[in-house]
Order: structure tokens, then C-alpha cells, then sequence
């Protein structure tokens, strides 16, 4: 699928292990599997929507087979909606971003 020209800074990896996103704000919980992730941000897909400029706390699900890791504490907001999801921008930037090939597992011959 071709994607809309990209006007983001921020290099970003295509998601293809099983790693969701929980988005939280007051009453509303919205999860979703990430498409892709950056340093500054996400896509997440799910049929829910927010507004853009939604606030959320961002919670990101790494499932493993037997374990699973999660990586809270950050917050976020939306930028974009789509058909298939959402992008959300970190209110500050993703620190862990450097583990990212190691555990989103981004390498399609790497995937099961």
C-alpha cells in the first residue's frame, strides 16, 4: 500500500511482531496493533478514533511467546485519522527507541 508523502523528521520502522498500543484518556481505552514506530511517535490500527489533538497516556504491549514486556509512562497526542487507524505524536521522545530492532522484531524473515 503506498503511504502519503512523508513530511516527518523522524526515521520510522515498519512493525511486523506482535506489539500493541493501549491508549487511555479518562474513560476511553483504545488498543490496536503498531504499524510502525519512530522516535517521535506511532501508528496504530483500529477502527475506534479520537479527535486529533486527543490526548492519551501511551502504553506499548511487546508479546512474546511465553513472556510479554510493557513499556508505559509516556503520553501522546493524535495527529492524524485515517480509514485504518491513528497516528499519535510523543509528548516526549520514545528513549527506547534504540531496542526497537531488537524486540519489533522489524525484519519480515525474522517474523513466524
Amino acid at each position: 500500500m503506498k503511504r502519503p508523502q512523508d513530511r516527518r523528521a523522524a526515521f520510522r520502522m515498519d512493525v511486523v511482531s506482535k506489539a500493541v498500543c493501549n491508549l487511555k484518556a479518562g474513560d476511553v481505552t483504545i488498543s490496536g496493533p503498531i504499524r510502525d514506530i519512530s522516535i517521535a511517535g506511532l501508528y496504530v490500527e483500529t477502527e475506534e478514533r479520537a479527535e486529533p489533538g486527543t490526548g492519551f497516556d501511551v502504553q506499548i504491549v511487546l508479546n512474546g511467546r511465553h513472556s510479554q514486556m510493557i513499556l508505559g509512562s509516556m503520553t501522546g497526542k493524535v495527529v492524524r485519522i485515517d480509514d485504518n487507524g491513528m497516528a499519535i505524536t510523543f509528548d516526549e521522545r520514545f528513549e527506547w527507541f534504540a531496542m526497537v530492532p531488537l524486540y519489533f522484531n522489524t525484519s519480515s524473515e525474522l517474523s513466524s
